[in-house]
Protein backbone atom coordinates (compact mmCIF):
# COMPACT_ATOMS: atom_id res chain seq x y z
CA UNK A 1 0.00 0.00 0.00
CA UNK A 2 1.09 3.53 -0.64
CA UNK A 3 0.60 5.36 2.61
CA UNK A 4 -0.08 8.86 3.83
CA UNK A 5 1.15 9.05 7.44
CA UNK A 6 -0.32 11.47 9.94
CA UNK A 7 1.08 11.41 13.44
CA UNK A 8 0.69 13.57 16.51
CA UNK A 9 -2.53 15.12 17.72
CA UNK A 10 -4.27 15.96 14.47
CA UNK A 11 -7.78 17.18 15.24
CA UNK A 12 -9.45 17.35 11.83
CA UNK A 13 -9.81 15.38 8.60
CA UNK A 14 -7.43 14.13 5.95
CA UNK A 15 -9.39 14.99 2.78
CA UNK A 16 -12.16 17.59 2.95
CA UNK A 17 -14.32 18.92 0.13
CA UNK A 18 -14.62 22.68 -0.21
CA UNK A 19 -17.55 22.47 -2.62
CA UNK A 20 -18.80 20.24 -5.42
CA UNK A 21 -16.59 17.29 -6.38
CA UNK A 22 -16.69 15.30 -9.59
CA UNK A 23 -14.49 12.85 -11.43
CA UNK A 24 -12.05 11.81 -8.71
CA UNK A 25 -10.39 8.45 -8.20
CA UNK A 26 -8.17 7.00 -5.51
CA UNK A 27 -6.51 3.72 -6.49
CA UNK A 28 -4.08 1.54 -4.51
CA UNK A 29 -3.53 4.12 -1.75
CA UNK A 30 -3.38 4.00 2.03
CA UNK A 31 -4.71 6.78 4.26
CA UNK A 32 -3.69 6.68 7.93
CA UNK A 33 -5.11 8.88 10.66
CA UNK A 34 -3.98 9.51 14.21
CA UNK A 35 -6.46 7.41 16.23
CA UNK A 36 -3.86 5.67 18.33
CA UNK A 37 -2.50 9.00 19.65
CA UNK A 38 -5.60 11.22 19.25
CA UNK A 39 -6.62 12.12 22.80
CA UNK A 40 -8.56 15.30 21.92
CA UNK A 41 -12.21 14.35 21.37
CA UNK A 42 -14.13 15.69 18.42
CA UNK A 43 -16.83 18.07 19.69
CA UNK A 44 -19.74 16.88 17.56
CA UNK A 45 -18.65 13.57 16.05
CA UNK A 46 -18.43 15.00 12.54
CA UNK A 47 -14.65 15.19 12.13
CA UNK A 48 -11.52 13.09 12.30
CA UNK A 49 -12.39 11.36 9.01
CA UNK A 50 -10.34 9.97 6.18
CA UNK A 51 -12.66 11.61 3.62
CA UNK A 52 -15.19 14.23 4.66
CA UNK A 53 -17.21 15.19 1.58
CA UNK A 54 -19.96 17.38 2.99
CA UNK A 55 -19.62 20.78 1.30
CA UNK A 56 -21.42 20.03 -1.96
CA UNK A 57 -22.34 17.46 -4.57
CA UNK A 58 -20.20 14.36 -5.01
CA UNK A 59 -20.39 12.71 -8.43
CA UNK A 60 -18.30 10.06 -10.14
CA UNK A 61 -16.04 9.36 -7.15
CA UNK A 62 -14.12 6.10 -6.92
CA UNK A 63 -12.00 4.37 -4.30
CA UNK A 64 -10.35 1.13 -5.48
CA UNK A 65 -8.11 -1.12 -3.35
CA UNK A 66 -7.53 1.60 -0.76
CA UNK A 67 -6.85 1.16 2.94
CA UNK A 68 -8.36 3.79 5.22
CA UNK A 69 -7.36 3.28 8.83
CA UNK A 70 -6.82 4.72 12.31
CA UNK A 71 -9.18 7.71 12.06
CA UNK A 72 -11.10 9.11 15.01
CA UNK A 73 -10.44 9.78 18.66
CA UNK A 74 -9.98 7.47 21.60
CA UNK A 75 -13.26 8.55 23.23
CA UNK A 76 -15.15 7.20 20.15
CA UNK A 77 -16.97 10.53 19.60
CA UNK A 78 -15.52 11.33 16.17
CA UNK A 79 -14.15 9.49 13.20
CA UNK A 80 -15.14 7.77 9.98
CA UNK A 81 -13.58 6.31 6.87
CA UNK A 82 -15.63 8.03 4.15
CA UNK A 83 -18.56 10.38 4.70
CA UNK A 84 -20.52 11.69 1.72
CA UNK A 85 -23.41 13.76 3.03
CA UNK A 86 -23.97 17.37 1.95
CA UNK A 87 -24.86 19.55 4.92
CA UNK A 88 -25.17 22.99 3.32
CA UNK A 89 -26.90 24.52 0.31
CA UNK A 90 -29.71 22.75 -1.51
CA UNK A 91 -30.20 20.54 -4.55
CA UNK A 92 -26.90 18.71 -4.07
CA UNK A 93 -26.28 15.39 -5.82
CA UNK A 94 -24.71 12.15 -4.64
CA UNK A 95 -24.28 9.84 -7.60
CA UNK A 96 -21.98 7.35 -9.26
CA UNK A 97 -20.07 6.48 -6.10
CA UNK A 98 -17.87 3.39 -6.44
CA UNK A 99 -16.03 1.90 -3.46
CA UNK A 100 -14.35 -1.36 -4.47
CA UNK A 101 -12.12 -3.76 -2.55
CA UNK A 102 -11.20 -1.27 0.19
CA UNK A 103 -10.16 -1.93 3.79
CA UNK A 104 -11.56 0.14 6.67
CA UNK A 105 -9.55 -0.66 9.78
CA UNK A 106 -9.41 0.68 13.34
CA UNK A 107 -11.74 3.63 12.86
CA UNK A 108 -13.67 5.09 15.79
CA UNK A 109 -17.34 6.09 15.80
CA UNK A 110 -18.38 5.20 12.21
CA UNK A 111 -15.80 2.59 11.19
CA UNK A 112 -16.59 2.63 7.50
CA UNK A 113 -18.83 4.38 5.00
CA UNK A 114 -21.58 6.93 5.69
CA UNK A 115 -23.70 8.20 2.79
CA UNK A 116 -26.43 10.62 3.80
CA UNK A 117 -29.06 12.16 1.54
CA UNK A 118 -31.32 14.51 3.46
CA UNK A 119 -33.90 16.55 1.53
CA UNK A 120 -32.80 19.83 3.12
CA UNK A 121 -29.54 19.66 1.13
CA UNK A 122 -29.81 16.79 -1.36
CA UNK A 123 -32.09 16.34 -4.36
CA UNK A 124 -30.58 13.18 -5.90
CA UNK A 125 -28.80 10.11 -4.51
CA UNK A 126 -28.26 7.22 -6.90
CA UNK A 127 -25.88 4.65 -8.36
CA UNK A 128 -23.85 3.78 -5.29
CA UNK A 129 -21.73 0.62 -5.41
CA UNK A 130 -19.88 -0.75 -2.41
CA UNK A 131 -18.15 -3.96 -3.44
CA UNK A 132 -15.96 -6.28 -1.38
CA UNK A 133 -15.26 -3.92 1.53
CA UNK A 134 -13.41 -5.30 4.53
CA UNK A 135 -14.18 -3.84 7.95
CA UNK A 136 -11.50 -4.80 10.44
CA UNK A 137 -10.83 -3.67 13.95
CA UNK A 138 -7.88 -4.72 16.02
CA UNK A 139 -8.66 -2.17 18.76
CA UNK A 140 -12.03 -1.63 20.46
CA UNK A 141 -13.06 1.68 18.90
CA UNK A 142 -15.83 0.73 16.46
CA UNK A 143 -19.22 1.31 17.98
CA UNK A 144 -21.45 2.57 15.19
CA UNK A 145 -21.91 1.71 11.53
CA UNK A 146 -19.86 -0.16 8.96
CA UNK A 147 -22.10 0.85 6.04
CA UNK A 148 -24.77 3.49 6.57
CA UNK A 149 -26.87 4.74 3.66
CA UNK A 150 -29.49 7.30 4.65
CA UNK A 151 -32.43 8.82 2.77
CA UNK A 152 -35.46 10.49 4.28
CA UNK A 153 -39.20 10.81 3.67
CA UNK A 154 -38.74 12.62 0.33
CA UNK A 155 -35.29 11.48 -0.85
CA UNK A 156 -34.85 7.87 -1.83
CA UNK A 157 -31.37 6.51 -2.39
CA UNK A 158 -31.68 4.55 -5.65
CA UNK A 159 -29.58 1.84 -7.29
CA UNK A 160 -27.49 0.83 -4.28
CA UNK A 161 -25.29 -2.25 -4.55
CA UNK A 162 -23.58 -3.71 -1.50
CA UNK A 163 -21.69 -6.80 -2.56
CA UNK A 164 -19.71 -9.31 -0.50
CA UNK A 165 -18.80 -7.25 2.55
CA UNK A 166 -16.46 -8.88 5.08
CA UNK A 167 -16.35 -8.16 8.78
CA UNK A 168 -13.45 -8.88 11.11
CA UNK A 169 -14.80 -6.98 14.10
CA UNK A 170 -14.93 -8.44 17.60
CA UNK A 171 -17.13 -5.80 19.20
CA UNK A 172 -20.71 -5.03 18.27
CA UNK A 173 -21.75 -2.27 15.88
CA UNK A 174 -25.28 -0.95 15.46
CA UNK A 175 -25.72 -1.15 11.67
Amino acid sequence: WAQSNITGTITRNMCVSGGDIADIAFVDLGFRGSLLVQTTADDDGQDLCGFKLRAGSTQRARWTRCKIYEFGDQSKVGGCGIIIAPNSGSGKTIQDIDIDDCIFQDIANVPGIYIGAVNTYTSTAKRIAIRRPLFRNTVNYADQNCIYVLGDSTIRVLDVLIEKPKFEIDQSVDA
